[in-house]
């Protein structure tokens, strides 16, 4: 496989990130939702990311 036909697996486009945003919206309602339920991360930990990302 070429470099050329590679790069649009590793490219990140607006319309991608926003269809699976609303996705994500769909199933769980809130990303904070989707980060405990899938991923596995506590409420204390998610808090203390937000308070990181907003300062």
């Amino acid at each position: 496989m070429s470099s050329e036909q590679f790069k649009p697996v590793l490219e990140v486009r607006r319309e991608y990130l926003l269809e699976v945003y609303e996705e994500i919206l769909k199933k769980y309602g809130t990303i904070e939702n989707y980060a405990g339920m899938v991923c596995g991360i506590n409420q204390d930990y998610i808090e203390k990311l937000k308070q990181n990302l907003l300062d």
